[in-house]
């Protein structure tokens, strides 16, 4: 490279350009670069169960099938409490089988799991009544069974349907519609119940590069009573015990209206904790907040009896109310009825399966309600209250 350029200007050392007349000094060789390797293909959409975190329930998944039988035998165990323990059986087989797999179960899952549970659960019982109708055809298990049948009223009228053919088709079949009907409604409760207990893992955004010079407005606030909001309804919240409390005593105060008053009750409940809350209610909360309103509404009448009946027992005044209760059998009461309370008060195990059969009616008629007030207001914008958020 020659030091000094032809218009006699001193050229430093490897200079591309004469620093005053511009002239290439040299030639400058271009590097080749190589073509961007284009982006890797994205990978393939998940599916829908498992892009929400959703445990899959398949009738083939081993898990599934011992879930479901766990169930079934603790529902053939508490056997002495019908219908209880086939609707607690579905509910228990999907809060089993969601804390195993460490995932939500959706709705169609849990209806899933509640009607294989309600089918083990119809089996188990079905097999041992076939083995013991196999067992009756001998004479000997025939004569004790007949023995046994002069003694017992129901025994002698459930060997009588076993003795009929049409009969004991009818039961089997009416038997099975039951039960499989009450696990998959448990298990539909343990699926809305249970789904907001723990956050279903976010989807993976996107990055979105944006120019540096249009910048994206801030997101702005949400505003209290927005209808993306639900007011998260939990037993340790003190406004959700208030509301169910307030409609437990209606409901107590409105008791002649049974049935109508517990739906009433759940449909009310829903409706002042968002008014109160300013917020809108998804169908999980509104069931919780009913269950909850329908535990209350069964204490509230539960507790008063159970002091009424003790201090009849402790101050020796069976016989007076005895006699008051023939009185209003008269009245506004039949003499079943009066009968009915009679043998329960005398009777412990009778007054702790009558406590039963209530807390099933009052809690499952206030969910309804709850539910219905879900559905009814789940349109309607909810009343803005200013200034708090959830």
């Amino acid at each position: 490279m020659p030091e000094v350029c032809t218009c006699g200007a001193q050229l430093p050392p490897d200079a591309l350009f004469c620093h005053k007349c511009g002239k290439p000094q040299r030639e400058i060789v271009q590097v080749e670069t190589e073509a961007p390797t284009p982006p890797p293909a994205p990978a393939p959409i998940p599916a829908l169960e498992t892009a929400r975190g959703i445990a899959p329930v398949s009738f083939r998944d081993m898990e599934v099938v011992k879930t479901a039988l766990v169930a079934a035998v603790l529902a053939t165990a508490l056997f002495f409490i019908p219908y209880v323990n086939w609707l607690a059986a579905g509910y228990f087989a999907v809060f089993y089988y969601r804390r195993r797999k460490r995932q939500p179960v959706d709705i169609i899952g849990g209806v899933r799991l509640g009607w294989l549970t309600g089918l083990m659960s119809y089996a188990i019982p079905a097999a041992f009544l076939i083995c013991w109708i196999l067992l009756l055809r001998t004479p000997e298990a025939m004569d004790m069974a007949k023995l046994m049948a002069q003694k017992n009223a129901s025994f002698r009228e459930m060997l009588g349907i076993v003795q009929n053919g049409p009969q004991l088709f009818g039961l089997l079949v009416t038997s099975f519609v039951f039960i499989t009907f009450l696990g998959m409604t448990g298990g539909l409760l343990g699926a809305v119940l249970t789904r907001n207990a723990d956050p279903r893992p976010a989807a993976p955004v996107p990055a979105v590069e944006t120019a540096s010079d249009h910048p994206q407005p801030p997101a702005p606030f949400p505003a209290t009573g927005s209808a993306r909001e639900f007011a998260p309804v939990s037993f340790r919240n003190r406004d959700a015990v208030r509301t169910a409390l307030l409609a437990a005593v209606l409901a107590t105060l409105l008791c002649f209206f049974s049935f109508y008053a517990w739906t009433a009750a759940g449909g009310f409940a829903v409706f002042l904790y968002r008014r109160r809350t300013g917020h809108s209610m998804n169908l999980g909360a509104c069931l919780r907040l009913g269950w909850l309103t329908g535990l209350l509404t069964f204490a509230i009448p539960a507790v008063l009896f159970t002091a009424m009946v003790l201090l009849l027992h402790a101050s020796g005044g069976m016989d007076p109310f005895h006699a008051l209760l023939q009185s209003g059998a008269k009245g506004p009461l039949s003499q079943k009825e009066v009968q009915w309370v009679w043998e329960i008060i005398q009777s412990p195990p009778k007054l702790l399966r009558a406590y039963l059969d209530c807390f099933v009616y009052t809690t499952f008629f206030c969910m309804a309600g709850g539910l219905l007030g879900a559905l009814v207001m789940r349109t309607l914008s909810p009343r803005p209250r200013g200034g708090n958020t959830v």
